[in-house]
């Protein structure tokens, strides 16, 4: 099973958020797995005080935390049908608060329960409409990351589907959008229907492939498909067939 995990990286990020919070976050070693460990800290000291700001380890704090973002208000169907689906995949990191005394790992949880409320604003920059979204969250720290990086992830793949032109415009980025017809570089004679996205992130880096189904028989008036399979775009080409029927009509 796929899971979701937060790089040391990723983690790190999260205190530059967290600045006037009096919390900071850090990636820990996992002698179990390659993934870290949230830690949480808490501020104590004062400037005053002649050994300045410290922080000491504490467990997941309750915080609170506003998450603003806008979408083209054309895209808001789509941006949150990738953040669901993101979002279906299991949240893996885990914190860890460690004392003199023991150690506790806990599972962090993606839930809707941390959303205090929600303000929707539609507004425009050069011309375009969008709707900015602001989430007033409450709640664990780790589960306010948690729901915080799926939207990031969902905003960061809406932009990798699609563009803009100089004249305003919209584009698609992907070079099979969703409906095209198309074959692969190992059987051209063969047709799928390209249905849906994959959303895979590794590395920091964000990949898109495609699912498509083979279209077995058509006829004008229905389509007949066969099995569902998973492809990258670099194993795909267009479909000689519709280019043929495209050009005869």
């Amino acid at each position: 099973m796929r899971y979701k995990y937060l790089s040391d990286s990723e983690i790190l990020r999260w205190n530059k958020r967290l600045d006037s919070s009096g919390y900071s976050v850090h990636p820990m070693p996992n002698n179990k797995s390659a993934e870290p460990y949230i830690c949480f800290r808490q501020k104590v000291g004062y400037q005053n005080n002649p050994m300045g700001e410290q922080f000491v380890v504490t467990t997941d704090p309750f915080i609170r935390y506003d998450f603003t973002f806008s979408i083209a208000s054309n895209k808001t169907n789509t941006f949150f049908e990738i953040f669901n689906k993101l979002s279906k995949i299991p949240f893996g990191s885990k914190s860890i608060y460690v004392d003199l005394n023991n150690e506790k790992i806990t599972d962090i949880k993606f839930t809707d329960d941390v959303i205090e409320s929600k303000e929707e604003i539609n507004h425009k920059v050069s011309d375009k409409e969008y709707i900015r979204y602001t989430y007033h969250f409450a709640g664990k720290l780790s589960n306010i990351m948690a729901y915080v990086m799926y939207l990031e992830d969902a905003i960061n793949f809406l932009s990798e589907i699609f563009g803009y032109n100089e004249d305003g415009s919209e584009v698609c980025l992907l070079k099979f959008p969703i409906g095209t017809q198309v074959s692969t570089l190992k059987d051209k004679s063969t047709d799928y229907l390209v249905l849906d996205y994959v959303y895979r992130k590794m590395d920091g880096k964000y990949f898109i492939s495609y699912v498509a189904s083979e279209m077995i028989k058509s006829n004008g008036n229905s389509i007949t498909y066969g099995e569902v399979l998973n492809f990258n775009e670099k194993d795909l080409c267009y479909s000689r067939n519709s280019r043929i029927d495209d050009i005869l009509n």
